[in-house]
């Protein structure tokens, strides 16, 4: 499997910092998110950061030029190598523990390209996803041929036109957009630098 891990957002919400570096309870968003992959053969974190010092072993990898959302950050640290690609994003620390149950869902639907996190309130988790890796890449390019590119493509149109399979979240999808919302899970260091 690869992990992908989308850190590279403007975190315009937290002050303009960057999220991968807010600090809770003295511990890095991204690596409370890398410390809880199960495993993966490959982890690609998708940020134009100099400075994440991540452990080694795991990619780091940017669209470019950087701030091109999502699904750009998706093309940018796509690999065809393993069968499934997981998708997620360092503001929802918690949502490695879904990676099992969404594996387990993917393969009940044969027919399915993805599976997706469904939070209580009906929302589909556009960052939360599991791929049947060459429906990724036929996603991808399907994506591209439409908008001339990936760059500030909404994450919900790389979705569009699969066969998706929901899978109802536990809460630990939740993503967390401001330091108040942060603070929930623990005290919250925000970064001094600018982003």
């Amino acid at each position: 499997m690869h992990a992908i891990v989308l850190a590279g957002g403007q975190g315009k919400r937290m002050g303009n910092v960057d999220k991968a570096l807010v600090r809770v309870g003295g511990v890095r968003l991204i690596d409370a998110v890398l410390r809880q992959l199960p495993g993966p053969e490959i982890v690609t974190v998708v940020s134009p950061s100099e400075i994440l010092d991540l452990p080694e072993g795991i990619r780091q990898v940017s669209e470019k030029p950087a701030g091109g959302g999502p699904v750009a950050g998706i093309a940018a640290a796509f690999d065809a190598t393993c069968r499934y690609t997981m998708v997620l994003t360092v503001d929802a620390p918690h949502a490695p523990a879904l990676i099992a149950p969404l594996y387990r869902t993917l393969e009940r639907a044969k027919d399915a390209d993805v599976a997706v996190v469904e939070s209580d309130d009906g929302q589909l988790q556009h960052l939360c996803q599991l791929w049947r890796t060459p429906a990724l890449r036929k996603a991808l390019d399907g994506v591209a041929a439409t908008h001339g590119g990936a760059r500030d493509v909404a994450a919900r149109e790389l979705i569009a036109d699969v066969e998706m399979i929901k899978m109802p979240g536990t809460g630990e999808e939740k993503d967390y957009d401001t330091v108040e919302e942060l603070s929930a899970l623990g005290e919250v260091q925000v970064p001094e630098q600018d982003y």
